[in-house]
C-alpha cells in the first residue's frame, strides 16, 4: 500500500518515528480498557490491535482495502454512523482518527451510544498547539484539530467523566520532530498570505504526501532507532505534549447529550431531501446530493441560537459599525428601495429580516407601505412572526441577507410565492457558497458564520428553487449583494499570525461577538488597509468570472 500522509501503513521510507508513535498510542491506552469487546474506530491497517489482546476487537474503517487481511472482525462503516446496537462494547479506542472527520461531535455521540454504561472510551488525537500552527490546519487530511480544552469540551458533551492527559516523546524523538517543524516553517514562509488555501484539498494532499516522502530520509539512523519506549503519558503541561489522550467514562444518554449540544441535521433545509450515504459531510455542514445546498450540521438548538445572537448582534443603540459602516448601510438600503420601486407592482413590501428597519424607512420615504419581520423586533412596524404565518397580498418580498438565517428557508421561498400578488417580485441576496472566496477560505470563510447561517447556497441552488416555486428569474447580479470585498479582506487578514478578525474590528465595541483588545483591533485594521488593494483585485476577478462572494437574484411570480 502506498505511503501517504493520511494513513500509517508501514515504518519504512523514513516513517518509523510516526509508526512507533501510533503503536505507542495503542500500548499506552491499553491499561485504561476493560476486559470485554473493543471497537477500534478508524483502525486503518490494524497495525497494533494485537496489543489489546486478549480482548476481542472489532476494526472499523471507511476503506475496505485497509481492512483486508486483518485477523479479526472488521466492518466497513463511518465512525459517525456505527452499525452496532446500543451498549454493545465495553471499550472504544480511536487512535489518530478523530481529526479526520469534519464533524467529530457525531463520532462522540455514536461512541457514547454503543458504549456500555460502565465502559471506557479513549480518543487519541494530535495536539494542534504542537502539530503545525495553532491558528491553521496544515495537514490537508485533517478537518479539525484540538487543544486540550477543545477536546475536553467536546468529550464532556457526551461523557460525564473525562480525563485528558498528554502523550510526550523522548528527547531523541523531539529532535527529529523539531527538525520537521523547522522545515515546515521554512516552507510556509514562502506563502505569507496563505494562498495555499486556494488550492483544492485533493491537490494539497498529493503535495503533502510528496513533501513527506521527500523530507523523511529512509537512511537516517536516528529515525530507525525510535521505538515504542520513546513515548509516555504525562499529566502536563498539556500545551507541550505531542498528542492528547481523552479517557472518557459514564456515557450520557442520547437525549441528555443532545440537550447539551447540537443535534444532527436529518435532512436538507433547502429541498427537504433526507440525508443518507450520498450526502457530503464537511466541517459544520452537510451538502445535499439532490440540490447542492449545504445545511448547518450539527443543527443548533433554539437556546444555542439565542446565545449566538445575544445582545451584541443588534445592540439597543441600533449602531453596529464604526467609521462609515452605518451610513453606508443606509445608502445601500436607499438604493435597494429605489430598485424595488422600479420593478415591483403597486402594493406593500414585506422585508424578511428587517434588522433595524433601515429598508422600511427608505420605502416609507418613497410613499411605499412596508412591513418587516425580525427576530426580537423593537418597532411597531416589525413583526416577530415567521413568514409562514404572514398572509395578505404583497407586491414584493425581500430576503436581504436573511434567508440564510431562517430555519426553513426552502419553505420560506415557497410561502413567499403564495402571498405575492400576480406579477409580484422576490429579491434575495445571499452569500454564494460557489464563490472563489468560499473556495479560498474554506471553513474560515466569513460568510459561513455558523450557527447564525443555517443554509449555504450557491447561485444555481437558489435559482433552481425559485423556478420550482413558480418564479421566473429576471436578473442575477454578482455586485448588488454587497459584502464581497469584506469577504476577501476578512479572510486575508485572518491568514496572518495573531488570529486577527477584521470584521469584528469594524464593528463597534457593543456590537462585537467577542472581546478584542485595542492592540488586536489596531493590528486588524492596519492589516486591512494594507491588504485592501489585493482584496479589491480578488473581488473584481470573481465578479468578472460570475463567482462572487454574494449573489442577488430578482425573480417575478409567474
Amino acid at each position: 500500500m502506498k505511503i501517504t500522509g493520511e494513513r500509517v501503513v508501514s515504518p519504512a521510507g523514513g516513517f518509523n518515528p510516526t509508526w512507533q508513535r501510533h503503536v505507542a498510542g495503542y500500548a499506552l491506552c491499553e491499561p485504561f480498557l476493560g476486559p470485554g469487546r473493543v471497537v477500534d474506530l478508524g483502525c486503518g491497517v490494524g497495525h497494533s490491535y494485537h496489543l489489546l489482546d486478549p480482548r476481542e476487537t472489532v476494526g472499523v474503517d471507511l476503506d475496505p482495502q485497509v481492512l483486508a487481511g486483518q485477523d479479526r472482525p472488521t466492518v466497513v462503516a463511518d465512525m459517525r454512523d456505527l452499525p452496532f446496537p446500543d451498549a454493545s462494547f465495553s471499550s472504544i479506542v480511536a487512535v489518530q482518527s478523530l481529526e479526520h472527520v469534519p464533524d467529530p461531535n457525531r463520532t462522540l455521540a455514536e461512541a457514547a451510544r454503543v458504549l456500555e454504561p460502565e465502559g471506557v472510551a479513549v480518543f487519541i488525537t494530535p495536539n494542534r498547539l504542537t502539530l503545525g500552527r495553532p491558528d491553521e490546519i496544515i495537514d490537508p487530511y485533517h478537518y479539525v484539530e484540538f487543544d486540550d480544552q477543545d477536546l475536553r469540551r467536546l468529550c464532556e458533551l457526551w461523557f460525564a467523566e473525562v480525563e485528558v492527559v498528554g502523550l510526550s516523546g523522548s528527547e531523541r524523538y523531539l529532535e527529529l520532530f523539531r527538525e520537521e517543524r523547522r522545515t515546515l516553517s521554512r516552507l510556509l514562509r514562502l506563502d505569507p498570505l496563505r494562498l495555499r488555501r486556494l488550492v483544492p484539498r485533493r491537490i494539497r494532499q498529493r503535495l503533502y504526501d510528496a513533501l513527506l516522502r521527500a523530507f523523511r530520509s529512509p537512511e537516517d539512523p536516528r529515525a530507525e532507532a525510535i521505538g515504542v519506549d520513546d513515548f509516555e503519558l504525562r499529566n502536563g503541561p498539556l500545551d507541550l505534549c505531542l498528542d492528547l489522550v481523552a479517557v472518557c467514562r459514564r456515557p450520557l444518554a442520547p437525549d441528555r447529550g443532545q440537550a447539551r449540544s447540537y443535534i444532527a441535521a436529518p435532512a436538507c433545509v433547502w429541498c427537504g431531501a433526507a440525508f443518507d450515504g450520498g450526502a457530503t459531510k464537511l466541517r459544520g455542514r452537510t451538502i445535499c446530493p439532490d440540490c447542492g445546498a449545504a445545511t448547518t450540521d450539527p443543527w443548533p438548538s433554539e437556546q444555542e441560537l439565542d446565545r449566538a445572537y445575544g445582545s451584541w448582534y443588534r445592540p439597543p443603540s441600533g449602531r453596529r459599525f464604526a467609521f462609515i459602516g452605518d451610513p453606508l448601510l443606509r445608502h445601500t438600503r436607499a438604493a435597494l428601495a429605489g430598485r424595488l420601486d422600479q420593478i415591483a407592482p403597486p402594493g406593500p413590501v414585506l422585508d424578511v429580516g428587517a434588522g433595524e428597519g433601515v429598508l422600511i424607512d427608505a420605502l416609507t420615504r418613497r410613499g411605499r407601505a412596508a412591513t418587516g419581520i425580525e427576530r426580537g423586533p423593537r418597532r411597531p412596524d416589525l413583526r416577530l412572526d415567521p413568514i409562514e404565518r404572514i398572509d395578505g397580498e404583497w407586491a414584493a418580498v425581500v430576503f436581504w441577507h436573511s434567508l440564510e438565517h431562517l430555519p426553513n428557508p426552502g419553505e420560506a421561498v415557497r410561502h413567499a410565492a403564495r402571498i405575492l400578488r400576480s406579477g409580484g417580485v422576490i429579491v434575495i441576496a445571499v452569500p454564494n457558497s460557489a464563490s472563489l472566496q468560499a473556495r479560498a477560505f474554506g471553513d474560515r470563510w466569513l460568510h459561513l458564520d455558523p450557527p447564525l447561517h443555517l443554509v449555504h447556497l450557491s447561485e444555481s441552488a437558489l435559482c433552481s428553487r425559485l423556478a420550482e416555486c413558480g418564479f421566473v428569474v429576471e436578473r442575477v447580479s454578482h455586485v448588488r449583494g454587497g459584502q464581497i470585498v469584506i469577504g476577501w479582506l476578512d479572510g486575508l487578514v485572518g491568514t496572518l499570525p495573531g488570529q486577527l478578525g477584521l470584521y469584528q474590528a469594524l464593528r463597534r465595541a457593543e456590537a462585537r461577538g467577542s472581546v478584542m483588545s485595542p492592540a488586536q483591533r489596531v493590528a486588524a485594521l492596519v492589516a486591512g488597509v494594507v491588504l485592501l488593494p489585493l482584496a479589491a483585485v480578488c473581488a473584481a476577478v470573481e465578479i468578472f468570472l460570475g463567482r462572487s462572494g454574494t449573489v442577488c437574484v430578482e425573480a417575478r411570480r409567474a
